[in-house]
């Protein structure tokens, strides 16, 4: 065994832990990931200090909470310091080839700090997240096998369960429980229709060989969320966004979610936007509605002991109320 060891660090964007066999979900999703922690070490407790892509892959290649590299969300005038430790180069200048199978040096250019070599699949898309697993694999085994002379550094980031949602079709509707996925007189999702996100994805990846896609996300997903929370020791705080993937039944949805909350054990409620004021509504005392998301943030203080559970539409740009929470935690100590 040579001194330097091969080292291949894997990202699946947005895989959810609590979606893999090795963490215990019930569906058969993740054979060979499962099979792989059997073999390995699996870390039952880790917690992610930045959620949207940017900033917690700043934190993976920095080894620095968001708070103290900067990067707290997409977007936004913030830029990683040049002098901040940055892992490819640090292996680079340790006599390491590092090759990333990547699109990150796309949207911030210090994800392209250290890197010999940069392999970027996705320019035959359209949409950089569509490249799919094999053609990442195709050029990460391709390079492994024929370009590495030193021990090497590759970085692979996989984007296949991140939207747009467009599985393979031999996977489409494999754990699909429903009935007719695009059937033409369901309606629940018209509304969601005329938001420019719904309306990108009536257009593009909800079409599929069999019509388009009609049955909105599932009550159940939500509720399985809301009992893990209410199961945490202490008092427990739900803040709560717009959740707009739910068509026409948003007001009613949203009442549901207010009343199971409180049925749940949720002891405090904050809601923003139009449809959360009906969560706030059915959650009766405790409840409280604000303007805004920021009015929000600046007003929250959770308090120590305090389980929150954050949740709404990636258009609520609820990661503000993350950071809030991060930066009072990270002020306190």
């Amino acid at each position: 065994m040579q001194a330097k060891p091969n080292i291949i660090l894997i990202s699946a964007d947005s895989l959810r832990a609590n979606h893999l066999g090795c963490y215990g979900y019930s569906l058969p999703t993740s054979p060979n990931i499962d099979a792989l922690a059997c073999q390995g070490t699996l870390f039952e407790k880790v917690f992610a200090p930045g959620i949207p892509t940017q900033p917690s892959h700043t934190t993976i290649f920095t080894g620095q909470h968001p708070v103290t590299h900067g990067v707290v969300a997409h977007g936004g005038k913030a830029k990683l310091a040049r002098g901040t430790p940055f892992l490819p180069e640090i292996l680079s200048s340790e006599g390491y080839t590092t090759c990333a199978v990547d699109t990150l040096f796309r949207e911030r250019i210090w994800f392209g700090r250290g890197w010999e070599y940069i392999i970027d699949p996705s320019l035959h898309h359209l949409f950089y997240a569509s490249v799919t697993q094999e053609e990442l694999n195709d050029r990460a085994i391709h390079w492994m096998q024929t370009v590495p002379k030193n021990p090497f550094f590759m970085f692979i980031h996989y984007w296949d369960v991140h939207y747009p949602y467009t599985p393979p079709d031999r996977m489409r509707g494999l754990f699909y429980k429903g009935g007719n996925p695009t059937d033409p007189n369901n309606h629940e999702l018209d509304e969601w229709w005329g938001h420019p996100v719904g309306a990108m994805a009536r257009d593009t990846w909800l079409r599929t060989s069999n019509g388009l896609i009609t049955d909105p996300k599932t009550w159940k997903e939500h509720k399985a969320e809301f009992e893990q929370g209410a199961r945490a020791a202490g008092k427990k705080l739900l803040v709560l966004g717009d959740m707009g993937e739910v068509g026409d039944q948003g007001v009613a949805f949203h009442r549901e979610v207010g009343a199971y909350a409180r049925a749940a054990g949720i002891d405090r409620l904050l809601g923003v936007g139009d449809l959360a004021q009906h969560a706030v509504a059915a959650f009766g005392a405790g409840g409280e509605h604000f303007a805004s998301v920021g009015v929000l943030a600046d007003a929250l203080n959770a308090g120590p002991g305090v389980t929150v559970l954050v949740k709404g539409s990636r258009f609520m740009r609820m990661e503000r109320i993350v950071f809030a929470l991060t930066s009072t935690a990270a002020e306190a100590h």
